[in-house]
């Protein structure tokens, strides 16, 4: 027995050694990938030997790993002047990435021979895992790539959340839709469509195509990101939860209606903004506020039609609800705004989809009672009474 823990006691020092020895041997993002190679080692040699001494150690290491990670690492390479994709930091983030899942294999692999108390650990290398990757993504690629990583990591782990089973990946892809949702909004909104000239040595203007340009691929891959889970929760219904089945799936749905709405909206004043509409002045203006009415009207109708269509109750009420901001605004604002051709112009095209609708209300008025007030519905399924 004393022989058994001079031995223990050997192994300790050994490792402590090991662990210091690694910032005096290398240096720069080199620090964190010995440390992370060994995290991963010695959580595997833990479960061959048998010696949940290992498993300890292995769990200090790697935490000292990440601190490292994010306290030097990545606050250097945020410093520093980086080629996307090809620089000294990509090594650190994909061993740091491919250990941590690693890590989370063998904890899931061995969970007979864990203890009760280790059963935290598989989710939570799952979430370190996705964090990292998330961090990495805007060290690695700027601009709208950022957006378009996100949504694609956030698609990927719904998908591997119903593939695998894994209930984890689903709450970790919901986080990085969220995040990706407020980074849409706040940021790629606002993409600057000037660059520097470094012959003028002055900002020029790049040239705005409508649809076609960078902000519109950042919305139209997230737009994809929330309507793919949204698809999947609904079409994938075996196994959740009553609440991911409705109110998650409807948040989602609302998220992709947003931002798909958002970003017409942004298109309709850049376009006039830019020399793509030939207006200046006031009369921009009036243009601007004329083209949104008119944008949300057509939106808000398209949603009615497809709840009517499809037998979606929260979706018509959502259209009707909509539908009735374009109104008031028209009221509210553009009719003391606008002058008296864009003022006319906005009571003649609001009032005709509003005929429109009024037309069909008579036309399909049976019909169309059914489908605003039905109780069993294909789709959302909700209980109105």
């Amino acid at each position: 027995r004393e022989q058994a823990h001079i031995s223990f006691m050997a192994l300790g020092i050994a490792l402590i050694m090991l662990t210091v020895a690694v910032p005096v041997q290398l240096g720069g993002p080199w620090i964190s990938v010995a440390w992370a190679a060994e995290a991963v080692v010695l959580l595997w040699l833990s479960y061959q030997l048998r010696m949940w001494q290992l498993r300890v150690y292995s769990g200090g290491v790697f935490i000292v790993f990440l601190m490292w990670l994010f306290a030097v690492d990545t606050v250097a390479a945020l410093e520093a002047d980086l080629t996307p994709l090809t620089n000294e930091y990509l090594p650190v983030y994909l061993v740091g990435i491919a250990t941590t899942f690693m890590g989370a294999y063998l904890v899931r692999r061995y969970k007979s021979e864990s203890f009760d108390r280790e059963a935290p650990l598989f989710p939570a290398l799952l979430v370190i895992g996705n964090a990292i990757l998330a961090v990495a993504v805007p060290i690695q690629v700027d601009e709208v790539w950022i957006a378009v990583a996100w949504s694609v990591q956030a698609f990927a782990l719904m998908s591997l959340s119903f593939r695998l089973k894994v209930v984890e990946m689903r709450w970790i892809s919901m986080g990085v839709l969220a995040i990706l949702f407020v980074r849409l909004l706040i940021f790629d909104t606002s993409i600057n469509f000037t660059m520097w000239d470094a012959e003028s040595g002055t900002w020029v203007s790049r040239r705005f195509t409508l649809f076609l340009n960078y902000r519109m691929l950042a919305f139209a891959s997230g737009i994809a990101a929330f309507y793919g889970a949204a698809f999947m929760l609904h079409r994938l219904r075996g196994g959740l939860q009553s609440w991911e089945k409705k109110e998650l799936f409807i948040a989602l749905l609302v998220a992709a209606n947003v931002l798909t709405l958002w970003i017409l909206s942004a298109e309709v004043i850049a376009a006039v903004d830019s020399q793509i509409i030939d207006v200046s002045g006031r009369t921009a203006e009036h243009v601007t506020s004329l083209s949104l009415s008119l944008l949300w009207a057509v939106y808000a109708s398209l949603i009615l039609v497809a709840g009517i269509v499809w037998r979606w109750r929260h979706v018509r009420l959502a259209g009707l609800g909509l539908l009735a901001i374009p109104v008031l605004k028209l009221f509210l604002v553009d009719s003391f705004a606008l002058e008296q051709g864009y003022r006319v112009a906005a009571f003649l095209s609001l009032g005709g989809i509003l005929l429109a609708g009024g037309f069909l209300y008579q036309r399909f008025s049976g019909a169309i009672r059914e489908f605003l007030f039905e109780h069993n519905e294909s789709g959302l399924h909700t209980n109105t009474n």
